[in-house]
């Protein structure tokens, strides 16, 4: 009986790690790049990348029921390198995808795809006058 309660035990918290899904990534200098792929029910993803110079890249790829992605870049410029710091993300489920980008010359990719939303009202039926 205590391994079938452990092995219940550790199930259960398998199963709840895996839908608690947090990443949190702090970068500081030039020329970084950060990649998550998460997929779980509690998806996050929170990504800093600041520092002189830039050329700074983040692609973040979520599915799950709710997506949250904060992606904040900048840089001073250096006088050698161009900030050209870019983001993609990609994301099925609630969805929600927050970017900073300070200094000229970024790009942002952003692709979210979410539930088809439901007609909830009730269609009705065209009364037929009596006879």
């Amino acid at each position: 009986m205590k391994k079938a309660l452990f092995l219940s035990f550790a199930a259960l918290s398998s199963a709840a790690a895996m839908a608690q899904n947090t990443a949190v990534i702090n970068q500081q200098g030039k020329s970084h790049d950060a990649s998550v792929v998460q997929q779980g029910a509690g998806n996050m993803s929170v990504v800093s990348q600041s520092g002189a110079g830039s050329s700074n890249s983040v692609v973040i790829s979520q599915s799950g029921a709710g997506n949250v992605a904060t992606i904040s870049q900048g840089g001073t410029p250096d006088g050698t390198i161009e900030p050209k710091n870019s983001v993609t993300t990609s994301q099925s489920g609630e969805g929600e995808t927050i970017v900073h980008q300070s200094i000229d010359g970024n790009s942002i990719s952003v692709y979210q795809t979410g539930p088809i939303p439901v007609d909830r009202k009730k269609k009705s039926d065209k009364k037929r006058p009596r006879e």
